[in-house]
């Protein structure tokens, strides 16, 4: 009795898996920064990434760990205020904030020479996501290098 209880919950198991079939989200861009106002020692930052899902179901982001460099300057550790649910079979432009220090963000941004003549910052965020489907958790490498206009962190 036990051999084929086993035998059917891994035959439902295989089943199961092979139903579930994941491909690659696509990245298509990022708009929209601002930094907000401090709160204490942090400083939000606030962007629209747009992001592709070509599977059927959800894909949850828990909070994550980052580094944020402006120019180049590490930032330091930064994180994900809060979980996003990024929708099935959908493209779609998701709101994304970021809690980094604010003494480090006012030192890159002000010892810039291309943000103080209004030219392009190199944003470059890197580091792992953290991704949930169906409850099984995946640690998803992260790196996203790109070039900011200046007057986009004045709003």
């Amino acid at each position: 009795m036990k051999k084929i209880s086993i035998i059917i919950i891994l035959s439902i198991s295989v089943i199961l898996s092979s139903c579930i079939s994941y491909k690659d989200v696509e990245y298509k861009g990022i708009e929209n920064f601002a930094i907000g106002n401090p709160l204490k020692d942090k400083m939000p930052i606030h962007f629209y990434i747009t992001i592709n899902n070509p599977n059927n179901y959800n894909i949850k982001i828990k909070k994550s760990e980052f580094e944020i460099y402006i120019n180049g300057t590490k930032l330091g550790k930064s994180t994900l205020d809060r979980p996003i649910t990024i929708e099935k079979s959908k493209t779609k432009s998701y709101p994304i904030t970021i809690i980094t220090s604010s003494k480090e963000i006012g030192k890159s941004l002000l010892s810039s020479v291309s943000f103080l003549m209004g030219s392009k910052i190199k944003l470059k965020i890197k580091g792992n996501l953290i991704a949930k489907v169906f409850g099984i958790r995946k640690k998803i490498d992260f790196d996203l290098d790109e070039a900011i206009s200046a007057s986009q962190f004045l709003r």
